[in-house]
C-alpha cells in the first residue's frame, strides 16, 4: 500500500521555512515503503498496456481505415495525435504528482487509458468513426503522459540503491522497449484475434 496522499500533499505545502522540517518526514514516509517486484512488474504491466494500444495503430492503421470507411488524412491525425498529446502534457502532469501524488495520478492514467482503449475498440462504421477514434487516441495519449513520469518517479522513490538501478532498468525496457514489442505483439494478435482490446485490460 503507498504512503498515505493527503500527509504528503500536507508536506508539500508548507511554509518555505519548514523546508528542513518537510523534507525530513518526506524522507521519513519514503522510507517507510519499499518497492517490491510485484508493485514493479504492475507498473511495467501498465506501461506495456499503453504502448501496446498505442503503438498497434501503425500497423493496423491501413485496416481499421478500410473497415471504418476513414481517409489517410483522418487515420495520419490518429496515429500522430497520441504522441503529440503526450509530449504537450508530460511535464505539466508530472507537476500534478509531485502535488497529488504520484500514486494515485499513475492510477488516474490507467483508467483513462483503458476509457482510450475501449473508445477506439468500439468504433462504429459511421459518420462517427474519426470523432470518437481522435477522442480515443487523445486520451491515450493523456494515459501516456501521466503514466510515464509517476511511474518512474515512483520507482525513484520506493527503490533505493542497487535495488533502484535493477528497477530503473527494467523500466527502461518496458518504457522504450515497449515499443518494438507493441509492434510485435499488437500486429499478432490482431492478425489472429482480430482485437487488441482484451490484452490491454
Amino acid at each position: 500500500m503507498f504512503p498515505d496522499f493527503i500527509t504528503i500533499y500536507n508536506l508539500q505545502h508548507m511554509a518555505p521555512s519548514d523546508n528542513y522540517q518537510q523534507s525530513q518526514v518526506s524522507s521519513t514516509v519514503a522510507a517507510q515503503f519499499q518497492g517490491n517486484d510485484k508493485l514493479l512488474l504492475g507498473m511495467i504491466c501498465g506501461v506495456l498496456g499503453f504502448w501496446l494500444f498505442a503503438q498497434s495503430m501503425l500497423d493496423v492503421n491501413l485496416v481499421m481505415g478500410k473497415s471504418l470507411n476513414l481517409n489517410s488524412s483522418t487515420l495520419n491525425l490518429a496515429v500522430s495525435i497520441t504522441a503529440m498529446v503526450s509530449g504537450m502534457f508530460i511535464v505539466i502532469i508530472g507537476r500534478l504528482g509531485d502535488l497529488l501524488g504520484h500514486a494515485r495520478i499513475l492510477r488516474t492514467g490507467y483508467v483513462i487509458s483503458i476509457l482510450g482503449m475501449l473508445m477506439i475498440a468500439s468504433v462504429p462504421p459511421t459518420n462517427a468513426a474519426a470523432p470518437i477514434l481522435i477522442t480515443g487516441r487523445i486520451l491515450l495519449g493523456l494515459s501516456g503522459a501521466t503514466i510515464m513520469p509517476t511511474s518512474l518517479a515512483l520507482v525513484t522513490m520506493y527503490w533505493h540503491g542497487a535495488a533502484q538501478q535493477r528497477a530503473i532498468s527494467i523500466w527502461s525496457m518496458g518504457s522504450w522497449g515497449g515499443g518494438a514489442f507493441a509492434s510485435f505483439f499488437g500486429g499478432t494478435i490482431s492478425k489472429y484475434f482480430n482485437t487488441i482490446i482484451l490484452p490491454n485490460i
